[in-house]
């Protein structure tokens, strides 16, 4: 589900299907915000969600003001926001990992935490896929007007 479809599908849930945007007050976004389970990193996107959606509003005067102007981003808690696991849950199991000396599994959850890299896509790493693009990006760079 895309960031836009949850949000959506979000606000219609909290505040209904027929209520209009101009009944919604900062109040009401407040409130909403304190019901929200999400980790502090996706709760920061959602508020900008929110604000875009009320802009959005303003600009297309459905609102004469957008009640979302200040509501304000959660603090995001320092750390790797690549993992879906707090950095002493990663600190256990890489300590796990070296007591086992593992040294393939260290490398792979390494590149896993630092690249971003999904789960699915390292697992169905190909490298012809990769020589692909390589050689895509080399005849690019040597024939940079063809």
């Amino acid at each position: 589900m895309t960031r836009q479809a949850l949000f959506g599908k979000k606000i219609i849930e909290h505040f209904g299907a027929q209520t209009p945007v101009l009944d919604i007050t900062p109040t009401d976004l407040h409130d909403w915000r304190q019901t929200w389970t999400f980790g502090d990193s996706t709760a920061s996107v959602f508020v900008s969600s929110v604000k875009q959606f009320f802009k959005f509003c303003e600009a297309q005067n459905w609102l004469p003001a957008s009640p979302a102007k200040h509501l304000k981003r959660p603090d995001i808690e320092q750390g790797s926001r690549t993992v879906p696991s707090t950095d002493a849950e990663y600190a256990a199991i890489l300590a796990q990992v070296q007591k086992d000396g593992d040294t393939n599994l260290e490398t792979f959850l390494e590149l896993l935490r630092w690249s971003g890299m999904a789960l699915v896509v390292a697992t169905l790493f190909d490298s012809r896929v990769v020589a692909r693009l390589y050689i895509t990006f080399t005849e690019v760079s040597l024939y940079p007007n063809n």
